[in-house]
């Protein structure tokens, strides 16, 4: 988490809003909720052009948006839309929701109830990067084909009928998956972006078409510019870490496709590892103590 607020936060400077007039207020300014549904588009479109502008030759891959919810989709109208609750009440992780919208179903992750320190410094910034990836990617197969931006606290993606990782059944996956899946990640690192998680199997999807889809861009790293080294540099790393999650889903899932070359790949690891671990556990811990919700026992506390 650090690493990612180092390189791209100047991206994301004080939130404001700018109305059809040119009048630019700040949240909370007696705007009604459609009103301000459509100003944080505004600069959620400005940031957007912002990250495309950034990302060299890793340009937008997306076919165009797609959108299908209401254009002034209020946070008052999403509540109301609510046919399950996924995950509420953790003070860490955002609520997941799913709302029904013209016969289709959302994924909402919302960070509005969480304690404002977590929902203004976390909760916003993690919402701006994730829009920004779903959106250079969207058109793409295995990646959901709409993403809408509610609010800065709140962003709805098309859920996807399947079972992630974690609940298919061992051998249930042949390598025909395997190979769209590797066709899959191929084509979102020619879009000059990497994901950054997917040693987490839940993040990979067998769809009920049989096909493999990806979930969750909050932790997704895009390539830079070509003079950019340093995020070059870390944009291979980080791609030689996704295609390790096929490894490990293999490994987990499909010990039968399991080779010799995936078990060696997986015990080598990746440049730096070792210390980019100690990092992350250092910046979780961190968090938790910044925000009143543990004590600091040390970076290698989980």
């Amino acid at each position: 988490m650090p690493l990612f607020i180092l390189c791209e936060a100047e991206y994301f400077g004080p939130f404001r809003l700018t109305t059809d007039r040119g009048q630019t207020i700040f949240p909370g300014a007696g705007v009604s909720d459609v009103e301000r549904s459509k100003m944080e588009r505004v600069a959620d479109d400005g940031q957007q052009r912002a990250l495309d502008d950034e990302g060299g030759e890793g340009r937008p891959c997306s076919a165009g948006r797609a959108d299908v919810l209401p254009a002034a989709l209020s946070r008052t109208e999403f509540r109301r839309r609510i046919v399950e609750t996924r995950r509420a009440g953790c003070r860490w992780k955002p609520d997941l929701y799913i709302v029904a919208v013209e016969g289709r179903r959302f994924v909402v992750k919302d960070y509005a109830d969480k304690e404002f320190a977590f929902r203004w410094c976390v909760g916003r910034f993690s919402i701006g990067r994730e829009i920004s990836f779903y959106r250079r990617l969207q058109g793409l197969p295995g990646i959901a084909d709409v993403a809408y931006r509610i609010d800065r606290y709140a962003i709805a993606v098309s859920e996807i009928a399947g079972r992630n990782g974690a609940q298919v059944a061992v051998g249930e996956l042949s390598e025909a998956f395997f190979l769209a899946l590797r066709g899959v990640i191929d084509s979102v690192h020619r879009c000059g972006v990497v994901l950054c998680d997917l040693r987490n199997i839940k993040n990979i999807l067998l769809g009920d078409d049989g096909r493999p889809y990806l979930v969750d861009f909050c932790t997704a790293f895009s390539q830079g510019g070509r003079w950019n080294i340093v995020r070059r540099g870390l944009f291979r790393i980080f791609a030689q870490d996704d295609l390790l999650g096929i490894a490990k889903l293999k490994r987990e899932r499909a010990p039968h496709l399991f080779s010799d070359a995936d078990r060696q790949a997986l015990a080598r690891g990746l440049f730096l590892e070792r210390p980019a671990r100690w990092l992350r556990d250092w910046g979780r811990q961190g968090l938790r103590f910044l925000f009143g919700w543990g004590k600091w026992t040390g970076s290698n506390a989980r």
